[in-house]
């Protein structure tokens, strides 16, 4: 097995004391046994640290813990950051922390992991909320797909999930630190990309502002978001109206798993394809009576004689209006196959109430062009509602 880079340089020291343990867990540097710990006893901190930020003349102190979310905090927390939000979204987060908790009691693995971590003052009221995105094969800390793929060949990635600061403690630095500690925690683990999905909707000004003095660059289209010069390029297609709604006969099964890995290697590189073996282990331990943050979709095409000549993997559940799919593929050698493959991703949208479906692949591919999509790195209309506006938007940054 390949060697986990990152937590090598985060082992605690063999005498530590006290203070010398906050100070490294102030810096994120955890190990993997640390952090495992800590979600098994989330009411004690992980650590406490002070802010002193200097504004209009005036010094301002802020002391506060961090430690994991668990649901004994969780109405307090609500109230307290309920006013960053308007209100479909706030009601949002509502959900998907009912659902996130409902998750975390589940030992069966899920295709998106979340881990939530809360500042408290120092009576433990909390005020602040910070969370990450992690795909995860086994679960454990939400990173162990990196046990199964070369880390210098395959990049972490994971994507900033709900995060928000109470009015009361706003521009006190907080939400500086807490970005800050969650990228160095996230690179101990072996992250090599962080990305943050937003949007342009006035309210997140502020939010843009402090991703953008971070270092954060807007754009779908990531350099080397796979590996050492791997790109992810996504596309986007509307669905229109008329639009026939596509019901597929055949989903990704482990029938059909063996033909799709050999029609993986006519399509994939090489890395890519020790992904999506990885991927396609995950996608069939799923349970379709369990409800996740998001829920799994899959479907196969055959030709006329029942070869299989497309496929795509697809998630739903984070926004309204959005189909993603996040692995597809269609066979070369066959002709107006990838037409086809473009209707049905289509049609899969339209079948779900979806109206925006979104696809991520390795490297560019101007056949979608071909048959109906465009490119998606200048943000993506109507993520968030049919006939909503606001664009969907993506930053993100090498840590």
């Amino acid at each position: 097995m390949e060697s986990r880079e990152g937590f090598e340089n985060s082992t605690k020291p063999v005498e530590e004391s006290p203070e010398q343990k906050n100070a490294r867990f102030v810096n994120g540097e955890l190990t993997e046994e640390e952090i495992k710990k800590h979600w098994k006893n989330p009411k004690e901190f992980l650590f406490e640290h002070e802010i002193v930020k200097e504004r209009e003349g005036q010094e301002r102190k802020t002391n506060f813990r961090v430690r994991a979310l668990s649901e004994g905090f969780k109405d307090d927390l609500l109230e307290s950051i309920k006013d960053s939000w308007d209100e479909p979204t706030y009601l949002s987060l509502v959900k998907t922390l009912d659902v996130f908790f409902e998750q975390r009691k589940t030992e069966e693995p899920a295709l998106l992991n979340t881990e939530y971590y809360i500042a408290t003052d120092t009576e433990d009221r909390p005020f602040a909320i910070i969370g990450i995105y992690t795909i995860d094969i086994k679960g454990g800390a939400g990173f162990a797909t990196s046990e199964q793929l070369n880390l210098e060949e395959h990049y972490l990635t994971t994507r900033l999930d709900w995060f928000a600061v109470g009015k009361e403690y706003q521009g006190g630095g907080i939400g500086d630190f807490l970005l800050g500690w969650i990228e160095k925690m996230a690179k101990s683990r072996g992250v090599r990309i962080m990305s943050v999905e937003t949007d342009n909707y006035a309210n997140e000004e502020f939010a843009i502002r402090l991703y953008e003095k971070k270092g954060y660059k807007n754009g779908l289209d990531i350099e080397d978001y796979f590996g050492p010069g791997r790109d992810s390029v996504n596309y986007y297609s509307k669905v229109e109206d008329g639009t026939e709604a596509f019901i597929p006969k055949e989903k990704i099964s482990e029938d059909n798993k063996q033909d799709l890995l050999d029609l993986g290697k006519k399509i994939y590189s090489p890395e890519r394809q020790k992904e999506f073996e990885v991927c396609l282990d995950l996608l069939l331990k799923q349970k379709e009576d369990i409800e996740g943050i998001v829920d799994p979709h899959s479907f196969v095409l055959r030709d006329e004689n029942g070869k299989i000549e497309s496929f795509s993997v697809m998630m739903t559940g984070v926004y309204k209006n959005l189909v993603s799919s996040v692995w597809e593929g269609s066979d070369p050698d066959i002709e107006g196959s990838k037409s086809r493959l473009a209707s049905s991703l289509r049609g899969y949208a339209q079948s779900q109430g979806r109206g925006i479906i979104i696809l991520s692949r390795e490297g560019e591919d101007e056949q979608y062009f071909e048959n109906g999509f465009y490119p998606a790195n200048d943000g993506v209309p109507e993520v968030f509602g049919k006939g909503d506006s606001t664009e969907f938007l993506l930053y993100s940054k090498k840590l």
